[in-house]
């Protein structure tokens, strides 16, 4: 996550209480945004090994398959994450399927 997100995320644990949407809503959106980026980070070191990063034998594969996986988790969801964002933003309130 960015450092804004860990910084709300110190804050909140310092204070004890309960989170306000939005930052929730930022929280979530910085770590759909790490999930976003690894994935594409994988991926190309996997397009530069070629054909062999498949193989069972290559640690490699086994990081595609785990930054698939997490992709594929409704919390980091990037554009559900930008959607909730969005909404919060414009002073929306969140429903129970946002998982804030």
């Amino acid at each position: 996550m960015d450092s804004d997100a860990i910084a709300t995320l110190e804050r909140i644990g310092a204070q004890g209480g309960p989170a306000a949407n939005a930052d929730l809503a930022a929280i979530r959106l910085a770590a759909a945004d790490v999930v976003r980026m690894a994935n594409v980070a994988v991926n190309n070191l996997a397009g530069a090994a070629g054909a062999s990063s498949g193989f069972l034998t290559s640690p490699l594969q086994r990081h595609l398959r785990d930054v698939q996986m997490m992709r594929g988790h409704v919390v980091f969801d990037w554009d559900r994450a930008a959607q909730i964002g969005g909404r919060i933003a414009l002073g929306l309130e969140p429903t129970l399927a946002d998982l804030l």
